[in-house]
């Protein structure tokens, strides 16, 4: 398979300014600096990194919530709960999973879908980093078999997906950024190279949202890595 890599500002065929595009057999995996809110597609999702309530916290969960108005809010309360803990937490969405909503009109979203999906908080790890690691790589798989939707749910395909980094701001813990964006890139590769793009699924791009140049760089780092065993086309 040839990997096609552009490099620079470019117009990619997501519709985003892409630092760097590789693909990955009939998909395309970008990297964009920026904010996740700046995602605009009508046949489009955005990955919010969400707590286990699903009802808002900080960081991009804070930023979404604010962004999505209360058609969100009201979407996400009506998300199934799982789990009843004390003090009267209900859980919704697990560690290691992810949960949709929509399609609707959220507020100052331009996207239909959201997926939520929640991380591990790695400074509750400090003695089982695997755990957590283990954790983190399934939160970005469910978010992507999200994007599953079958004919009979009568839903609008999402061919598109723009993640932010799950469990890379305070929730890495003292684990180096590079450590958790590494287990988010090769997730998403392992399950680019698993999943077929078919009847169920017509995901087409995928959008990994650095937060800043030092985000953006090392994910240009462990793509290259992951992904540099194949021969490379440069666009111009």
């Amino acid at each position: 398979m040839i990997r096609v890599i552009s490099s620079g500002n470019l117009l990619s065929s997501g519709g985003v300014d892409a630092i760097k595009t590789y693909t990955l057999g009939p998909r395309e995996l970008l990297i964009v600096e920026g904010s996740v809110l700046d995602y605009a597609s009508r046949k489009g999702a955005i990955v919010n990194s969400a707590g286990p309530e699903c009802l808002g916290g900080g960081g991009v969960d804070f930023a979404i919530t604010n962004a999505g108005g209360a058609k969100l809010l009201e979407d996400r309360k009506a998300l199934p709960i799982v789990e009843f803990q004390k003090g009267g937490v209900r859980i919704r969405c697990p560690y290691g999973q992810a949960k949709l909503t929509g399609p609707n009109r959220y507020g100052k979203i331009s996207v239909p879908y959201v997926i939520h999906a929640v991380g591990p908080n790695y400074n509750h790890y400090e003695d089982n980093v695997e755990e957590a690691d283990e954790l983190l790589r399934s939160a970005y798989q469910s978010a992507l078999n999200c994007t599953h939707i079958t004919p009979q749910t009568n839903k609008k395909p999402i061919k598109k997906v723009a993640f932010s980094m799950i469990s890379a701001g305070r929730y890495k813990g003292k684990q180096p950024v590079e450590h958790v964006l590494q287990i988010g890139v090769q997730a998403v590769v392992d399950w680019c190279q698993q999943q077929p793009h078919g009847q169920d699924n017509k995901l087409d791009i995928i959008i990994l949202y650095a937060f800043n140049s030092t985000e953006s760089n090392t994910l240009i780092k462990l793509c290259d890595s992951i992904l540099g065993n194949e021969k490379v086309v440069r666009q111009q």
